[in-house]
């Protein structure tokens, strides 16, 4: 199991996503709404002008447009393109396998911190959830920049799968669940719940090198990072390639599935650099724009 990182590992990390964060940003859905900063589709009270119509009674006054007036003789008022903020919902796993190796833990905090500083350098309405098997907390902005907000579900579960049902997703919502997906749960059950709302959703599959394709032999002793059980186990080259082929229909279900959804499911290597490790699918798919 990984341990927190201290405060300068921390700071040197995000200086590090910063500069990747220059040349790589979140693609964000086109929003809906009433106030912020992106402009939306409808009819509201941005600086843009959209349209013109006759003036009626309750209208604010401040919307006269006193030159059409003196042209036409006609109370006109003037109608304005709407600004909105986008909501990004972004949900971290807390399940304790996305500490088993450090290399995970680090990825996923660089990818965390790269969509925080996406959806916040979009004047996006951003807020954080850990989520567990058995409870989901938010967070503040403010208190993320410190590793004690994130920290692993220290209790042993049998069947540790994310209470993402738990998650108070806002509507319309860009949701981002950022998780290794190594849980028992059915896909439809993990992705269904981040589009309800119409939500537009992604998620964010760090992985290891060490899980992707082990190089296990002989007597090993295996715990599983949930329960804590430990067992025994002869590994030989047979059981290997089953677990293989087990691992590989578990995310091409999910790859298979969040299209239908309308979900983006984009797996990111834990070796190497950020900024390859992103080229593989996340960028390819759009989640990411460079």
């Amino acid at each position: 199991m990984s341990r927190p990182l201290q405060q300068e590992e921390l700071r040197r990390l995000q200086a590090e996503v910063r500069a990747v964060a220059e040349h790589v940003r979140l693609a964000l859905p086109q929003p809906r709404g009433t106030a912020g900063e992106h402009l939306g589709r409808g009819v509201g009270a941005s600086v843009e002008i959209h349209d013109h119509r006759p003036f009626v009674l309750g209208d604010d006054p401040r919307h006269l447009d006193w030159n059409a007036y003196a042209r036409t003789g006609q109370w006109i008022a003037r109608t304005f393109r709407p600004e909105v903020m986008p909501r990004v919902d972004l949900a971290v796993d807390a399940s304790a396998s996305m500490w088993a190796y450090s290399a995970k833990q680090t990825r996923a905090l660089q990818l965390f911190y790269l969509l925080r500083e996406g959806a916040r350098g979009a004047g996006a309405s951003v807020r954080v959830h850990t989520v567990r098997a058995d409870m989901v907390r938010c967070h503040e902005l403010e208190a993320v920049d410190h590793g004690s907000w994130w920290t692993p579900d220290e209790e042993p579960h049998d069947q540790a799968v994310p209470s993402l049902g738990r998650v108070p997703w806002r509507q319309g919502s860009l949701r981002i669940w950022l998780s290794d997906l190594l849980y028992p749960a059915e896909p439809r059950d993990s992705l269904a719940p981040l589009v309800r709302g119409a939500g537009r959703a992604i998620v964010l599959v760090p992985f290891a090198h060490q899980e992707a394709a082990p190089q296990w032999q002989g007597n090993l002793t295996l715990v599983d990072p949930e329960s804590q059980r430990r067992r025994v186990q002869y590994m030989e080259p047979d059981l290997l390639a089953r677990y293989a082929q087990a691992y590989a229909r578990h995310f091409e279900a999910y790859a298979r599935l969040g299209p239908s959804l309308g979900v983006s499911v984009a797996r990111v290597s834990c070796e190497g650099e950020l900024r390859p490790a992103l080229n593989a699918e996340a960028l390819r798919m759009g989640v990411f724009v460079a």
